[in-house]
């Protein structure tokens, strides 16, 4: 699911800002909140908080953020109030994608963790 929703935003936020009446400069500009308000912070600090939180944890509440920002989404009216709910993109992808990292290692057997990464994220990018 949480692949799905990566994609959705990665391949349909863009054309639905401009549809709304966004600029090119506000789709480069939420980009950029997403990446360095986000997913830089979110990645950097994400073996703490997934030791603190836990890995189920992390996964449930990147997805119970999709459905924030898909709801705020369907509510938008005016495209530059898109900025704020990028922010959430640091979670929803930067912390998800590090915590399946990290619980792919987890549950491999010794000497396939390599194997075992690449099946999760081959389902995770693949599938979309």
């Amino acid at each position: 699911m949480n692949g799905v929703a990566t994609g959705m935003i990665w391949f349909y936020l863009m054309w639905f800002l401009i549809a709304i009446g966004g600029s090119e400069f506000l789709c480069g500009l939420s980009l950029a909140v997403q990446n360095f308000g986000g997913v830089i912070l979110f990645m950097f600090f994400s073996d703490y908080i997934i030791r603190k939180v836990g890995h189920y944890q992390v996964l449930s509440f990147s997805l119970l953020l999709y459905v924030a920002r898909f709801l705020w989404y369907s509510y938008l009216y005016n495209p530059w109030l898109v900025l704020p709910i990028e922010l959430c993109h640091g979670v929803t992808y930067g912390l998800y994608y590090t915590t399946l990292a990290s619980y792919g290692k987890l549950s491999a057997r010794p000497g396939t963790e390599a194997t075992t990464q690449s099946v999760v994220f081959s389902t995770h990018e693949g599938l979309r």
